[in-house]
């Protein structure tokens, strides 16, 4: 951003990476969530195999 403009100037493209979308799915709305458990997280063939 130049000095000369505004801090409320936004350039239209950075908008869209910001924007919030609501989550509609139910896998999306998990998605969201932080996890708390990593064992858990992480199936078990998963653990087997690595």
């Amino acid at each position: 951003m130049v000095a000369s403009q505004s801090t409320d100037q936004v350039p239209s493209g950075v908008e869209v990476l910001f924007e919030e979308k609501q989550a509609k799915e139910l896998s999306d709305k998990l998605s969201e969530l932080p996890i708390a458990d990593l064992k858990k997280a992480i199936a078990l063939n998963d653990r087997l195999l690595c």
